[in-house]
């Protein structure tokens, strides 16, 4: 995500400093591109499950995920996300590829720091059903999220710190509805280099199971348009459900 635009007399010098925020955690921020801009995510992504009762487990890797982002505003976004799945199954099935299921959504901010203390955002998302329920690479339904994101910058825009939350619904019932939660953390080390983390919850409806996991990463900007980004977590509560390991690296470009 890029950063807010600044006061007129800035935001020029603030456009080579964008593109910092949201990937390649999963708590989003409720900044948007800018106006007639891109943000375009290309990442390979890996989730891991617990050992079963057999000790096996499951891979899933999106390879790669496609995430467009564009700003119709200044305080929008559309998105595209599209995964190209690959599902190794833990109960000893051959591995299978093919598209998942993509998700669509519009991000409006509409609070922003520079006139208030924080900036806020609603950014409502549907699932589309493109993957094989079949070959369990999507749901076979149609889903909807319902979040919304806050953040604030600090330190002269070095740290940021925003967070989200929201309601997910599964119009199936082999997947379960739920609630969650983010609270994320980005520092600016050097002019091209930004650490981040989260710390995320989510709360299963209907007898599902609650998760908790943690992810920690790095950002490195290797020119105006081009950023490197990367971050590795895990469930940590309960240990037996979620991911035993959690990976996303990418490359992000706007412009």
């Amino acid at each position: 995500m890029t950063t807010i635009r600044r006061l007129a007399a800035a935001a020029g010098a603030l456009g080579a400093a964008a593109a910092l925020a949201g990937p390649p955690l999963i708590t989003d921020d409720p900044d948007t591109p800018g106006e007639n801009r891109w943000e375009i995510n290309v990442a390979y992504t890996l989730e891991v499950s617990p050992r079963d009762g057999a000790a096996w487990r499951s891979w899933e890797h999106a390879a790669p995920l496609l995430d467009l982002n564009y700003g119709l505003f200044d305080n929008d976004q559309l998105k595209l996300e599209v995964p190209l799945t690959i599902l190794d199954p833990a109960d000893g099935e051959s591995a299978r590829a093919g598209i998942g299921d993509a998700l669509i959504g519009y991000k409006l901010r509409l609070v922003d720091e520079e006139s208030a203390p924080f900036s806020l955002s609603i950014y409502p998302q549907v699932g589309i059903p493109t993957g094989d329920s079949d070959r369990d690479l999507g749901t076979g339904s149609p889903s909807l999220k319902m979040p919304v994101q806050i953040g604030r910058h600090f330190m002269d825009d070095r740290l940021f710190l925003y967070a989200d939350a929201g309601y997910e619904e599964q119009f199936t019932d082999d997947e379960a509805d739920s609630w969650s939660a983010g609270v994320a953390a980005e520092y600016q080390i050097t002019e091209g280099l930004t650490l981040c983390g989260e710390l995320r919850y989510e709360a299963g409806l209907h007898g599902a199971a609650d998760n908790a996991l943690i992810n920690l990463g790095a950002k490195c900007r290797l020119a105006d348009s081009v950023t490197l980004m990367g971050a590795v977590g895990r469930s940590f509560d309960p240990p037996e459900s979620g991911s035993s390991l959690m990976a996303n690296f990418g490359v992000q470009f706007s412009f």
